[in-house]
């Protein structure tokens, strides 16, 4: 939180980025929910680490994603529901912010137990989510999967039928198949329109993260005509100078579990790939990745945030003085709960949506807000001023 609001100071010259009072009000969240999920595994009792926190709903319901990983805390999810409220408002999505998450690496449990363990969640929750309330989405290591145990933990005790408490479910429980690809398609189309836009033409196009994200942002810029030049997931990255068949790589990920088992690459370290030389670069890991540390060598011309916050904000001027556009997360990565808000009014109304219209849709709502914000290479600054005054002409009408 303190490092969002620090960025707001120091880089917005607006009357609301000067209103201490706004910030403060902005900085303390609605509600911060921590509790503990006791869960008996090899015949030990493990206490479990569980989070939801309400950021804000001037806007609208709390909408946020549930995440398993090992690196969960209250601290993160602070951080991702602000950068929540912020994309509704960017986007003009009826929605603010909200994220939870329970401190686990699904790796370690099968799909019954990590079942088990949401349901308890649910549980625990069940008072302070719904479906007009605050509603879930998909995150990192969770899957449709997931989303429909929430929805069948919650309709169960609820005892009414409820497809509108999480999106990203399966599409015969009210689900949007769409939506699977949707923050990757819009990563894509976030890169494709800003290619144009500074003029970048046949880009050498890297891709960090080959998960969800990174692997459906591959498939559409290779559908739409780029050759993508390297890849890579944590085990380590690839790079092609004659362009990767990105079907093929999926295939080789799906059966050997990495990227780097593709033929016929030079193969380098994950670290490394990122200081590799580059057009354009595309963030689809996690947060942090070019950091202090690594800030120097970066020789993109265009980075592409798609995954949040995987530039530290404390060094993206450096990024900006050695003329490198930067498509923030808030707008790159806004697919997922954009498509959501249609999955989230089919359930509430029965109403469906065609793949093809929300892909249009999905393109063309990212064209406008880039029209709107990439004025200069601080695309980050223009996007957060478009957020932030809508939020601040509520907090003065409200108070």
């Amino acid at each position: 939180m303190e490092s969002i609001c620090k960025y707001i100071k120091n880089t917005i010259n607006t009357e609301f980025s000067r209103n201490e009072e706004f910030l403060n009000y902005l900085s303390v969240p609605y509600k911060s929910i921590v509790f503990s999920i006791p869960f008996k595994k090899g015949g030990k009792i493990q206490t479990l680490k569980a989070f939801r926190v309400q950021h804000n709903n001037d806007l609208g319901i709390f909408k946020g994603g549930f995440r398993l990983s090992p690196y969960v805390s209250l601290g993160e999810m602070l951080v991702l529901a602000f950068l929540m409220t912020l994309k509704s408002s960017l986007w003009e999505l009826p929605f603010g912010g909200a994220k939870g998450g329970i401190s686990i690496d699904p790796k370690e449990y099968t799909e019954e137990e990590i079942k088990q363990i949401v349901k308890e969640y649910v549980k625990k929750l069940n008072n302070d989510i719904g479906e007009d309330w605050d509603v879930m989405a998909p995150d990192l290591g969770t899957n449709e999967t997931v989303m429909e145990t929430i929805f069948n933990e919650y309709s169960q005790i609820n005892k009414k039928f409820s497809p509108s408490i999480t999106t990203g479910k399966p599409e015969y429980l009210y689900g949007l198949g769409f939506r699977k690809f949707s923050t990757g398609y819009g990563v894509a189309y976030a890169t494709d329109i800003a290619l144009k836009k500074v003029g970048l033409k046949n880009p050498r196009i890297f891709i960090q993260g080959f998960g969800n994200v990174g692997r459906y942002a591959a498939v559409k810029l290779y559908e739409l005509g780029y050759k993508i030049s390297g890849v890579s997931d944590s085990k380590g990255g690839i790079i092609c100078e004659n362009g990767i068949d990105i079907n093929k790589l999926i295939k080789v990920k799906q059966e050997k579990g990495s990227v780097v088992f593709y033929e016929d690459c030079k193969k380098v370290s994950s670290e490394e790939f990122l200081t590799e030389p580059c057009d354009v670069l595309i963030l689809a890991a996690l947060e942090n990745a070019i950091n202090k540390e690594n800030v120097n060598a970066i020789k993109a011309k265009l980075i592409v945030e798609g995954a949040n916050f995987p530039i530290d904000l404390e060094i993206e001027d450096t990024l900006l003085k050695k003329n490198i556009t930067i498509v923030p997360d808030i707008l790159a990565n806004g697919g997922g709960v954009y498509v959501s808000y249609f999955e989230w009014l089919k359930g509430k109304t029965s109403q469906n949506f065609e793949n093809e219209d929300l892909e249009k849709s999905l393109k063309e709502k990212i064209e406008t807000l880039l029209n709107k914000t990439c004025k200069d290479r601080n695309i980050r600054k223009n996007c957060y001023t478009l957020s932030l005054r809508k939020l601040y002409e509520i907090f003065i009408k409200k108070y």
